[in-house]
C-alpha cells in the first residue's frame, strides 16, 4: 500500500473512531427501502402498546421504538377523520430510521372510549405529547424529549397545526394533506342548505367507526368552530416552529387550493426559512406515491438535524 493510500486510511479509521465516540445520532436514510437493525440485544427494535388518558377517558395507542438505547427522536403520527388510512408504514419506516412513532386512536374512535369530537382529538393529541414527556415513559421508551416531532394526515394535520400553536416546548411538525376544518366550515355555510346536504352525507359515510357522536353533531361543531379553527389565523402564533407541509393535486376531501395552498402561502410569507412543501401528483392518502413522500418527509427531518 502506498503512503498516500496509508494514510487515507488512517484518516477513515480515526474519522469513524471520533464518531462513534462522540455518540452523534444520524437518520438512517437507507429506511425506506431496507431492514437496517444492527442487532444490539440490549436494546432492540421493538414495540409496545399503552393506553394514556385525556380527560378520564382511556385512549389506545403503540409505539415503535428504534434499535438501541437512544434516547430517541420521536414522532407522532395522527390519524384523520375516521382513521381508515392510518399512516403505519411512514411509522415503520420512523424506526427503522432511528426514531421513535407513536400511533393512537382519539376519544370515541377504534375502541377509544370516550365521545369522538374535532376538538377533543386536538386535547387528547395534547394529553399523548405531556403523557410521552413524562419521565417514568421517557425512561421506559428510550425517548427523548427534546427531539419531538408531531405528524398528521388530514384531520390529523389540522391537530398537529393546532398544537403546533399550543405547544411551547415542540418546535417540528409534519401536516400531509392537512384539513383547515376552520375554513371547510365557512365555506360550508357560504354554499347554504345543497352544500350542507352533501357535507352531512359524506360525514355519514365515514363515522361509522367512531362514538358518542353523530353527523349531525360534528357538522354543527364543524359551524361553531369556523372561525376560532381556521388555521389561517394561527399563523401569527406559529413563529418559531418548523413546518413541513405535504398535497396533493388529486386531493378531493382536501382540496390542494383551499387546505393546503393559502394556508402555506401565508406560513411562507411570515416565515420563508422555516416552512416548506412538497406536492404530488396524486390524491388525498397518496396512493401510488407513498415512497416518494416518506422519503421527502425524511430529506426533510435530515435538514433539521435529526
Amino acid at each position: 500500500m502506498s503512503y498516500g493510500k496509508k494514510a487515507l486510511a488512517c484518516f477513515v479509521l480515526i474519522l469513524c473512531f471520533l464518531v462513534s465516540a462522540s455518540g452523534s445520532w444520524a437518520l438512517d436514510m437507507n429506511a425506506v427501502g431496507k431492514d437496517t437493525a444492527k442487532g444490539d440485544k440490549s436494546a432492540p427494535t421493538t414495540m409496545s402498546s399503552f393506553i394514556v388518558n385525556s380527560a378520564g377517558n382511556d385512549l389506545y395507542g403503540i409505539i415503535y421504538i428504534a434499535e438501541g438505547k437512544g434516547p430517541h427522536p420521536t414522532v407522532l403520527v395522527l390519524h384523520g377523520f375516521p382513521g381508515n388510512e392510518k399512516f403505519l408504514d411512514f411509522a415503520q419506516v420512523l424506526r427503522r430510521a432511528g426514531l421513535n412513532s407513536v400511533f393512537f386512536s382519539y376519544r370515541g374512535a377504534w375502541g377509544s372510549n370516550g365521545d369522538f369530537s374535532y376538538t377533543n382529538c386536538i386535547d387528547d393529541a395534547e394529553a399523548l405529547v405531556k403523557f410521552l414527556q413524562d419521565p417514568a415513559i421517557v425512561a421506559k421508551y428510550r425517548i427523548d424529549p427534546e427531539k419531538m416531532i408531531v405528524s398528521g394526515h388530514s384531520m390529523g394535520g389540522f391537530v398537529t397545526l393546532n398544537l403546533a400553536k399550543r405547544l411551547k416546548d415542540v418546535k417540528y411538525f409534519i401536516s400531509f394533506s392537512g384539513w383547515n376544518i376552520g375554513y371547510y366550515g365557512e365555506r360550508q355555510i357560504a354554499g347554504g342548505d345543497e352544500a350542507k346536504e352533501k357535507s352531512l352525507a359524506w360525514i355519514a359515510a365515514s363515522a361509522a367507526p367512531l362514538k358518542g357522536t353523530s353527523p349531525q353533531a360534528l357538522w354543527e361543531e364543524i359551524v361553531r368552530i369556523r372561525e376560532s379553527h381556521n388555521l389561517l389565523k394561527y399563523v401569527p402564533e406559529l413563529a418559531g416552529k418548523k413546518i413541513f407541509m405535504v398535497a396533493a393535486r388529486k386531493d378531493v376531501p382536501c382540496p390542494l387550493e383551499f387546505d393546503h395552498a393559502p394556508l402555506y402561502a401565508a406560513l411562507k410569507k411570515a416565515y420563508p426559512k422555516d416552512v416548506e412543501e412538497f406536492i404530488v401528483d396524486d390524491d388525498h392518502a397518496y396512493s401510488a406515491s407513498r415512497i416518494a413522500v416518506i422519503r421527502a418527509s425524511l430529506n426533510w427531518l435530515k435538514k433539521q438535524g435529526f
